[in-house]
């Protein structure tokens, strides 16, 4: 893993001394020195606040082109620059970066990987560190940013089409974005952080209530933090309260500094309330929830509709398909925008098969490979649900003549499948979870012939699922894994032949909302 490199500072302030400004500029000081600098990750460092070169290139390395769009609008209160490579070197050279400067910038664009890897902060990190300390950023650009990732491709066209005859290029934009279009906006004065009235009707027009609802909530800076100064870079001029103002930004509190590598009772109480919320996955109840349930045996998708809808989720229903058109469902599942508005993903396939594949209704028509479900929800096949959980649930009926007909007593728990175990003679399960987080596998296996014995009968494995997701208490004081291992133990003790798999790389702990 690779962190940041601090130089060890040769310098001090003086608590008396005060720093000569350059005349006429809108940034800091070229040098600025703090003594015992400390994050959560390292208390008591003698530091200068500067990263090396090569780390700041790693980092522009990580960056995605919206994520560069983000950066550069958001700092473009104090540095205008074509690059983020010449950006964040000229805020490195003026020590805006640390203490929190780059961990606000990156939490923002909400890129939590970089944080850990080159600042050494959890979530829970980040917001005890840009608590104690003013932020750089403004308001008003961290609120057009957020907007900027919420606006749709339709929403944007017919933000332009609204504006075309206030803009001085006629709605013609450099590059069809949000962001591009708020620039040309403070270049006629549309728009500003007390000079919102515009984009709010405009939102208004286009229906987007939920983000106007944010606008005028955010209206009013946030009185609890100190923010950083917004200057319209195409029409102020620099004065000498916006060097003021920047110069405030970059002092650390006492809270964080002042104690010699210890941590204050009340900061510790807070980081250890922030790192228990940061365990969990976010589940907010203003957010939609996605449930696929793809049928082809017929007995359980109304149990599982009726069981998902009481807790929330929007459910999609596909009975009685064939192995192809169950491929194409899934890979036009992992295409629906609105999944970029919900904050997990579900889903069921109930099916007949061999080892490795699914037969759909028609054993004879082409199989679809089990390793091929999850792909379609990965981070690079499907960026709505990065970060997000995505949950797998399936119930496959193994059929005699494609498998040794036998039974199968073993219930695995997390972790890799060990090749050279086979489970009472059924053919090596040979799926393979994704190499990427935020993803759960429960795959149960039962001989066909117990459809054939009992044919209109409903999956125990389901049915107990079901039953344990109905129990609000159960949903709201257990997580997922729990709930799985209670599925586990119910599941065997009544059916000892069914052949239960569990698999997952999730990151955070998972509760199911309750309604």
């Amino acid at each position: 893993m690779t962190h940041f490199k601090i130089e060890t500072s040769t310098l001090e302030l003086e608590s008396s001394k005060k720093l000569e400004m350059p005349s006429r500029t809108l940034l800091a000081p070229q040098s600025l020195y703090i003594s015992n600098f400390k994050t959560p990750a390292n208390p008591g460092m003698n530091t200068q606040l500067s990263f090396s070169n090569k780390d700041l290139l790693l980092i522009e390395e990580e960056l995605g082109p919206q994520e560069v769009e983000e950066i550069l609008f958001l700092c473009m209160d104090f540095a205008l620059h074509s690059s983020v490579r010449e950006l964040l070197s000229d805020l490195n050279e003026r020590s805006m970066l640390l203490p929190s400067g780059l961990a606000e910038l990156l939490s923002v664009i909400k890129r939590f990987d970089l944080l850990k890897r080159y600042l050494n902060l959890s979530s829970a990190g980040v917001k005890i560190l840009l608590a104690s300390n003013s932020r750089i950023l403004s308001e008003y650009r961290v609120l057009m940013v957020e907007i900027h990732e919420e606006l749709e491709e339709c929403d944007l066209e017919s933000l332009l089409f609204l504006l075309k005859s206030q803009l001085r290029n006629g709605g013609k934009l450099p590059k069809k974005t949000f962001l591009s279009l708020v620039i040309e906006m403070e270049k006629v004065n549309l728009i500003g952080p007390g000079n919102l009235d515009v984009l709010e009707h405009n939102l208004k027009t286009i229906r987007r209530m939920d983000l106007r609802n944010k606008l005028i909530k955010k209206k009013q800076p946030d009185q609890g933090a100190q923010r950083g100064p917004y200057i319209n870079a195409f029409k102020a001029t620099p004065t000498h309260n916006n060097i003021t103002s920047i110069e405030n930004t970059l002092r650390p509190t006492r809270s964080m500094y002042d104690l010699k590598g210890k941590t204050p009772v009340q900061e510790s109480a807070k980081l250890s309330q922030a790192a228990e919320i940061d365990e969990r996955y976010e589940v907010r109840h203003d957010f939609k929830r996605y449930c696929l349930i793809i049928d082809c045996v017929g007995n359980d998708a109304s149990q599982l509709e009726h069981t998902f809808n009481n807790i929330g989720f929007e459910v999609e229903k596909h009975m009685y398909v064939t192995a192809k058109e169950l491929e194409n469902i899934l890979q036009q599942a992992s295409m629906n925008k609105q999944l970029q508005k919900c904050d997990m993903f579900i889903c069921f396939i109930i099916s007949r098969g061999n080892s490795d594949s699914l037969f759909g209704i028609n054993q004879e028509s082409p199989e679809f490979s089990l390793d091929k479900v999850n792909t379609y929800f990965t981070g690079q096949a499907c960026q709505y649900l990065i970060g997000k959980p995505k949950l797998f649930f399936l119930q496959h009926y193994v059929v005699p003549d494609a498998e040794r007909a036998s039974a199968c007593s073993m219930i695995e728990r997390d972790g890799p499948y060990d090749s050279s175990i086979e489970c009472d003679g059924w053919t090596r399960y040979r799926n393979k979870l994704p190499n990427e987080a935020d993803i759960f596998w429960s795959h149960c296996k039962v001989d066909d012939q117990e459809l054939q014995t009992s044919p209109g009968t409903s999956s125990l494995y389901l049915r107990s699922l079901c039953s344990l997701l109905s129990n609000a208490k159960s949903r709201t004081n257990h997580h997922l894994l729990d709930i799985h291992t209670q599925l586990n133990s119910l599941v065997f003790n009544q059916q000892p032949k069914y052949c239960l798999q569990l698999k997952h790389t999730l990151t955070k702990k998972l509760y199911l909302p309750s309604f």
